[in-house]
């Protein structure tokens, strides 16, 4: 099984039950720019489907590397 990524933004009413219950501490996430949004990782052993993620995107890891380097992510320029 392969970690799980998911885009949270913080405006998302389930935000603290996800932040909370599945990853722990916010402080360990990757933050947008703007600070209006975070990628959470979900770990390998995590298999759980967990209803406050229904209707997130799920990203590979190649995939939210693609995402990662988007401007609302970084401002290097590639």
């Amino acid at each position: 099984m392969l970690n799980r990524y998911f885009i949270i933004e913080k405006s998302n009413p389930n935000y603290n039950t996800i932040i909370n219950c599945i990853v722990g501490e916010e402080e360990t996430q990757r933050e947008s720019l703007d600070g209006l949004s975070v990628v959470v990782k979900l770990p390998l052993n995590d298999v759980e489907n967990h209803t406050c993620l229904n209707g997130l995107t799920e990203y590979t890891h190649s995939e939210i590397k693609v995402e990662m380097r988007k401007p609302e992510w970084t401002n290097e320029i590639i």
